[in-house]
């Protein structure tokens, strides 16, 4: 029931498609070879002779992250994800970490991984499953380890069993409180107070049969509530609500930095038991506006009936606003002229804010029949890729086909006659997918660079528009395709959404 730390760096001591097929089987084809050699040399299939050991990825601006036991590659994982367990000899082990490579549409690029720090090390027993969260930045990545004995009972009929571990370098102190109804903790009883790094033990909380559930042979269930106070002042910092769990249920809960809008400073993840980001029951959303309507003039907008929550003021064609705080559920955005000294009322845009989400209101349409199109962003930047889609945002496009998209590098060429066999010119391969007026393309993931997109009328050659875009290291765009109001010409204008450059 130990946790530990071996790494130099730590304080605590202790998310490509058709073009990129090929590639990626590639890929894939390296890496089973990879995880059977490491079956192979870390556990000769020997499981009595063996500990566990998984990752959990909070490094908070990395893409999928490799891990590997001494020199042998274990897996990736995303994101705020986990990898499952994996066995390999006791002894003294070194884990490493690497970031996987986002695409590259130059097939001579290399696809290895890329070193992303030290090595932490440590002493591995046998009958123990370890797991290792790695934290911090790719500049700075850091590591400690849990461990808890292997091959444990299956939860008992009428039970569940959890356990917290304090992973949020936010929150160096933190008091847990739960309450769980069904388990007769009625209101919010601290279980344990936990310092980053640390876990609470293994608790097991016998459930009884609601009383209004009729049914005797019904699974039991839960309705659980965790709470996070400061420990020093006793302010509540994070609330989940009730999160309904079943019977037999075995939970380890992770208490991680929220990168989002907030306000909270954290959110829970779930690693056993249940899965997914828990948030905070009070945590807002954010919003901004984006002007490409080619012919209107600058807008006022708010975000309610009274008028005097602004979004953005003054907002001319192809400007856009900062991103600001709105409270999750039904939000209202109202535009009126800029500077209006009447109430006119261009439009109303009523859309549902979850937690923790940003969001762009693009004005699109021709003056007098404008409208907000309002599209979830993504603003976790990533230094070693590029993410981007594009929007059809064009009123001259209004009821026209939808358009192909294809991304090329600059001096490659179309072929829209290849066959189904696969060449280096076939358009197949580079088409990034379709965008009918007010639609977006899945986003894509690229290396850095400059790019040639090409636009067709779907299932056509009919190239409507020709032109270059700079794709940055760390850099998250929505591409719009706008109407130049000077030239009535299709144009391309990038959009920024990441948090840091």
């Amino acid at each position: 029931m130990a946790i530990s730390s071996r790494a130099s760096s730590s304080p605590s001591a202790v998310r490509s498609k058709e073009g990129l097929i090929y590639l990626a089987c590639l890929a894939c084809v390296s890496f089973m070879l990879a995880l059977s050699a490491c079956r192979n040399v870390l556990n000769d299939d020997e499981e009595d002779d063996s500990f566990q050991v998984r990752m959990v990825n909070l490094i908070e601006d990395s893409p999928a992250v490799q891990y590997s036991v001494d020199s042998t590659v274990i897996t990736n994982i995303g994101y705020l994800g986990a990898t499952g367990f994996n066995a390999a000899h006791p002894g003294d082990r070194a884990v490493s970490f690497a970031a996987i490579r986002p695409a590259s549409l130059n097939s001579s690029d290399t696809t290895t991984p890329i070193a992303i720090g030290g090595t932490f090390s440590q002493s591995y027993t046998r009958g123990r499953d370890y797991t290792v969260f790695v934290y911090g930045k790719l500049n700075d990545p850091k590591a400690f380890t849990m461990d808890e004995e292997s091959d444990k009972a299956a939860v008992e009929e009428d039970f569940i069993e959890y356990q917290f571990v304090n992973a949020a370098p936010n929150v160096p102190r933190v008091d847990i409180f739960i309450t769980a109804p069904e388990g007769q903790i009625t209101s919010a009883e601290k279980l344990a107070t936990v310092t980053f790094g640390q876990k609470t033990g293994t608790t097991k909380l016998k459930l009884f049969k609601r009383a209004d559930v009729t049914d005797d042979t019904a699974a039991l269930i839960v309705d659980f509530t965790v709470e996070l106070r400061d420990s020093t002042s006793g302010d509540v910092l994070f609330n989940s609500g009730k999160q309904r769990l079943n019977e037999k249920t075995r939970l380890l809960w992770a208490v991680v930095n929220n990168t989002g809008p907030g306000p909270a400073k954290v959110k829970v993840i779930g690693i056993d038991g249940v899965t997914g980001t828990f948030l905070n029951t009070t945590d807002q959303a954010t919003v901004r506006a984006v002007h490409v309507s080619p012919d209107s003039g600058a807008f006022d907008i708010y975000r309610n009936s009274s008028l005097n929550s602004p979004i953005a003021l003054g907002l001319a064609f192809r400007d856009t606003s900062p991103y600001s705080n709105v409270p999750t559920g039904e939000v209202d955005l109202i535009a009126q002229p800029a500077s209006a000294t009447s109430v006119t009322i261009l439009f109303v845009e009523e859309f549902s804010a979850i937690a923790n989400t940003s969001y762009s209101a693009y004005t699109v349409g021709r003056q007098g029949s404008v409208d907000a199109l309002v599209i979830a962003d993504d603003r976790r930047s990533v230094p070693t890729q590029s993410k981007f889609r594009f929007l059809n945002a064009a009123p001259s496009l209004d009821g026209e086909d939808a358009l192909d998209v294809y991304v090329t590098l600059p001096d490659q060429s179309l072929d829209f006659t290849a066959s189904t066999t696969a060449t280096t010119d076939d358009a197949a391969q580079f088409k990034r997918g379709s965008i009918a007026y007010k639609s977006t393309t899945d986003p894509a993931v690229l290396k850095s660079g400059t790019y040639r997109v090409r636009l067709a009328p779907a299932g056509t050659s009919r190239i409507v528009l020709d032109s270059a875009i700079t794709l940055q290291d760390g850099s998250v765009q929505t591409f719009v395709l706008i109407d130049d109001p000077d030239s009535a010409e299709l144009e391309l204008m990038p959009v920024e959404e990441a948090l840091v450059q």
